[in-house]
């Protein structure tokens, strides 16, 4: 994957490698061996996408400057390439992916042999107040966790409370307009002389269910409008109107672009991790889970979900970490979910917890009385298990 727009092309130019006739698609990476890097270590080239055909059928392409997330192999053929856009905020972030084909894919330091168990779910820490979304036993009985840090979940609160802040200011100067336009604004709008094309009606008529609107977009588009129609006596109004529009668009521009940054950086965290476990392990263990049920809302008369569940469950992306296990590993296996958290590793007892209790990080089991980690044990439990129900 690799990010288009706004880099600068690297030194290096060697003869593009293009995909196959037939698909009609071809790609030149401008990058070499070893790409040129700014000052962050970012990898910068000039990728030749092909974008048509000639009257005499010789390719056209367009030369796109981009950062590259990853170099790719020398010996690799590109298949496919998709330039898809990304709406971040008010801007759009062009990215190019491509589908590669060579004759191994083995990955650097790709351990031999070794299995571990992973247990993929989200549970807060006490004291640190880290996000746990994975833990690990492996062979040797070793095991360990996966953790976002608090600092990177307070900002995530923190695009929360600018989308909160948002809402507000959107709630406050609908409000404001919504009473102007029923009260002084409608004689200002009627007496006011033409002064465009556009006349001073369309004002009233777009405007006339204001007070119901949700969608701050919606707003900005009037507020817009408004200003290259204006007309006597709406200074105050408008004045107001604009104020808000900026200042929102601000807002929607940090919160979009911190958002973006955080999801980068929870990927990275994941990658990171799956390679970790590529170099020590072979094969990996995990449920086999359909984890959009993680996101399903619960039925109307069962109560409202509870919102910490589901802000945490937004945070974990456990959907992200599964992902990037399964492309770095060399086998990844799937097996039977049930009771590996209810399972005791010591007895082999099957507790049936309660709600209150798997909100608890340790439980105790009622045969042997062995207190244990739930996530660790579940880890154990699944290490352990040959009810294996995919390979991949």
């Amino acid at each position: 994957q690799a990010r288009a727009g706004g880099s600068q092309p690297g030194d290096e130019n060697p003869a593009p490698a293009t995909a196959s006739p037939r698909r009609r698609t071809a790609i030149g990476l401008g990058v070499g061996d070893h790409p040129a890097e700014n000052s962050g270590g970012k990898r910068r080239c000039i990728v030749d996408f092909r974008v048509g055909s000639n009257g005499d059928r010789s390719p056209v392409f367009a030369s796109i400057p981009v950062t590259l997330h990853r170099v790719p192999p020398a010996d690799a053929r590109v298949k496919w390439a998709y330039l898809t856009p990304l709406r971040i905020a008010c801007t759009c972030e062009w990215r190019l992916q491509l589908v590669l084909a060579r004759d191994s894919w083995d990955q650097p330091g790709q351990a031999k042999a070794g299995t571990v168990g992973i247990d993929v779910g989200w549970r807060v820490l006490p004291g640190s107040g880290d996000l746990r979304v994975a833990y690990w036993h492996d062979d040797a009985g070793l095991d360990g966790e996966l953790a976002l840090p608090a600092d990177w979940l307070g900002e995530m609160r923190r695009v929360e409370a600018i989308r909160s802040e948002r809402d507000k200011d959107f709630n406050t100067s609908r409000d404001a307009l919504a009473t102007w336009m029923r009260d002084a604004g409608r004689n200002v709008i009627d007496q006011a002389p033409v002064v465009s094309d556009a006349g001073t009606a369309w004002l009233a008529e777009s405007a006339a269910t204001l007070a119901q609107w949700r969608s701050p977009a919606r707003l900005a588009g009037l507020v817009l409008r408004w200003r290259g129609n204006r007309f006597p006596g709406d200074a105050e109004a408008f004045t107001a109107a604009e104020a808000w529009r900026k200042r929102d668009r601000h807002l929607y521009e940090f919160e979009g672009n911190l958002r973006d940054q955080l999801q980068r950086r929870r990927e990275d965290i994941y990658r990171v991790f799956a390679a970790q476990m590529r170099r020590r392990y072979h094969t990996a263990k995990i449920e086999l889970l359909d984890l959009r049920d993680f996101h399903v809302l619960p039925e109307v008369e069962d109560g409202a979900p509870d919102p910490i569940v589901r802000m945490h469950t937004r945070d974990a992306c456990l959907s992200v970490l599964v992902r990037c296990l399964k492309e770095s590993m060399a086998e990844t296996v799937e097996v039977e979910p049930a009771l590996t958290t209810m399972t005791c590793r010591a007895c082999g007892h099957v507790d049936s917890l309660t709600t209150r209790q798997r909100r608890k990080i340790k439980v105790k089991c009622s045969a042997c009385g062995a207190r244990q980690d739930q996530d660790a044990r579940a880890a154990d439990n699944i290490h352990a298990s040959v009810n294996v129900l995919r390979t991949t």
